[in-house]
């Protein structure tokens, strides 16, 4: 893009930020979603921090949580002249600037914590969209609705962690992958024991964990596959479908990871244990998995239906 045509980008967004600051400090309920937005203001550095810390760690989490955020906006702006025309009940402002102050007044007595704080500003979220465009936003607006409930709280694993072990055996799926991989190891002639989650050779054994049994990964493979099925405008079943390959491509492709980190770690000293258990072996493991993810949602998506082949 030519500097002067990014110019007048830049100045064209300012304009309309400036207007848009101005004509919110006119009115009641103006001046208290500017209250709301400055606690997503002051929240930002800590999500965002959480964001970089777990990027430098292999977690893929800051690019995906950047592509929803990005993806919320988008579909919001392309929205922008059906929302102006929404007419909102007067409960339903009541009830949203309930929520904002709520929060405005909570934040500052949870800044401990990211979970308290991404739930704050979930609330308020909720509180600005109920009082700017009515309670039926959620129920028309359902894209924008789904990928901001995903972008507050920084660490998407974790809850579904949390939901995972609710509704699974104690460690169940840690050991499925110490088994799993011990198949493996077996296949390539090595002598192996399972013994739960732990994976035994005479020369050593690993413990497969929570980190090392796939699932955030899982998770983080299906969120791209979200926001990779909604950009390219794809229908709810396919957007599923994609997303359930994704979760499914990275527990298989976890195998011989655990497979790679147990060799390493019996045969090839603590360094190459290191590297393929830490941050760099993570970041390798996940360009094999997205480059292979790619490719299956090209082939999802530009599959056509029965009824466009005749």
């Amino acid at each position: 893009m030519p500097v002067s045509e990014q110019k007048k980008r830049q100045q064209k967004i300012g304009k309309v930020l400036q207007s848009f600051l101005q004509e919110s400090l006119k009115t009641t309920h103006g001046r208290i979603v500017l209250s709301g937005l400055l606690v997503g203001l002051c929240y930002f550095p800590m999500w965002l921090g959480v964001l970089i810390e777990r990027a430098f760690q292999g977690s893929p989490g800051l690019p995906l949580m950047l592509g929803v955020v990005g993806l919320a906006l988008h579909e919001l702006w392309k929205k922008r002249t059906q929302l102006a025309k929404e007419t909102v009940a007067d409960e339903d402002r009541l009830l949203g600037h309930i929520l904002i102050v709520s929060g405005v007044i909570f934040f500052p007595f949870y800044r401990t914590a990211i979970w308290s704080q991404s739930l704050i500003w979930l609330i308020v979220l909720i509180g600005i969209a109920c009082s700017s465009w009515g309670i039926s936003f959620f129920r028309k607006y359902t894209i924008p609705t789904l990928l901001m409930a995903l972008s507050v709280y920084p660490r998407p694993g974790e809850t579904t962690r949390l939901l995972w072990e609710l509704v699974t055996p104690y460690r169940a799926l840690d050991h499925f992958m110490a088994w799993a991989g011990s198949l493996t190891l077996k296949a390539i002639g090595q002598t192996v024991e399972v013994q739960g989650a732990f994976v035994s050779l005479p020369q050593g054994a690993v413990e497969v964990g929570w980190g090392c049994n796939g699932f955030s990964m899982a998770v983080n493979i299906a969120m791209a596959g979200l926001v990779m099925g909604l950009l390219l405008k794809q229908s709810w079943q396919k957007v599923l479908l994609i997303m359930a390959f994704g979760a499914g491509l990275a527990l298989i492709l976890n195998i011989p990871r655990i497979t790679l980190v147990t060799l390493a770690s019996v045969y090839w000293g603590q360094y190459w244990f290191d590297f393929w258990h830490g941050s760099w072996g993570s970041q390798i493991f996940m360009s094999v998995v997205f480059t292979i993810y790619y490719y299956i949602i090209m082939g999802v998506t530009k599959k056509r239906s029965p009824k466009a082949r005749t």
